[in-house]
């Protein structure tokens, strides 16, 4: 499909992007678990001719091998002395990685460990990655579109997994707004970094730290690699001309804002669960969802997506979705075409 000049897809739409978490209560039918609900603000406010594209939810079991190796990565199981020290380490075509269980989640004692093992889930810091995926960065080198700023900023960084500080100076020297100051905020490598190395990264002397946690493929830490993908997924489109009305699109509420000269707008969104568009992989029920995915697909330029609030909403009263007929009565209308609303 190719890129551009300066490294962006030249058809986006067919690329998605998401996010994933955990689901801290699996059992959603004896919590009586009914919808998922969120506000958002209206994306298109200041690009309405915004071709937009769809937001698409998975609810279930979702893989955790991020880099598709079958292998666990895990950043504190690294050697503390560096690339040098190969015992109990193994590499595949994604990451180097450890072939030990983990015991304890958490960095070597010894701070100056911290940059050997701080280095994000394919465990090479960016100096071994160009040499681990030297295709790729002879693949950018050869390319005859890319100028010679965006080849550099692709091969200083070929697994595009940098952490940066949202407050850092460079951001304050480029008077970057907030969007731009997070884009790498959810970088693994070097989000951990120690106090002294904080110390050294800002004259301030304030903490640049992201987590003082490992960066580690399981994502709901039960020491195990899920690689099950078995879930209900819901849609809702995201285009400028299915968010006016309420009471389509999953829309329930809608709410107007002047913010200074801006006028913005706010939509609620309740999706039922029982209506998912598909069922992925054979899952039954709403016994074990372990996981949330959400991803936006068929986008042909950038949005941003502002959530006020992303809720799973339980119910106080729980539908009897039996038959009421009985034999022997007689009933002369069927009840279960009844609606009741409370």
């Amino acid at each position: 499909l190719g890129m551009d000049e300066n490294g962006n897809l030249n058809n986006p739409e067919t690329r998605w992007g998401g996010i994933t978490r955990k689901i801290e209560t699996n059992d959603f039918e004896a919590a009586n678990i009914e919808f998922i609900e969120f506000w958002m603000m209206d994306p298109f406010i200041d690009n309405p001719d915004h071709s937009g594209g769809e937001l698409f939810i998975n609810l279930g079991n979702i893989s955790e091998d991020i880099l598709k190796d079958s292998r666990k990565s895990f950043e504190n199981g690294l050697p503390p002395q560096g690339v040098s020290i190969n015992d109990n380490i193994d590499t595949t075509d994604w990451a180097r990685i450890s072939t030990q269980q983990v015991v304890v989640n958490a960095f070597d004692n010894d701070p100056a460990s911290r940059l050997n093992q701080d280095i994000g889930l394919d465990g090479w810091d960016n100096s071994q990655e160009q040499i681990a995926f030297e295709n790729y960065v002879a693949w950018v080198n050869n390319h005859p579109n890319l100028t010679s700023a965006t080849k550099s900023r692709m091969i200083a960084d070929p697994s595009s997994d940098d952490y940066n500080y949202y407050l850092d100076d460079n951001y304050d020297n480029m008077e970057a707004d907030i969007l731009n100051r997070y884009k790498k905020f959810n970088g693994m490598e070097g989000n951990s970094p120690t106090t002294e190395m904080s110390d050294t990264a800002n004259a301030d002397g304030y903490p640049t730290q992201g987590s003082n946690m490992p960066d580690i493929e399981d994502i709901n830490q039960d020491n195990n690699l899920s690689e099950t993908e078995s879930y209900f997924q819901y849609k809702v489109s995201m285009r400028p001309n299915d968010l006016q009305q309420v009471g389509q699109n999953y829309i329930t509420n809608k709410q107007v804002y002047q913010n200074g000269s801006k006028t913005e707008t706010w939509y609620q969104f309740k999706v039922p669960l029982a209506e998912f568009e598909k069922k992925v992989n054979g899952i039954q029920d709403f016994r074990s969802i372990r996981f949330m995915r959400m991803f936006l697909k068929n986008f042909d330029e950038e949005v941003v997506l502002r959530f006020a609030r992303l809720e799973l909403i339980r119910g106080e009263w729980r539908r009897f979705l039996e038959d009421l007929c009985q034999p022997g009565l007689s009933i002369q209308q069927d009840p279960n075409l009844t609606t009741f609303n409370i």
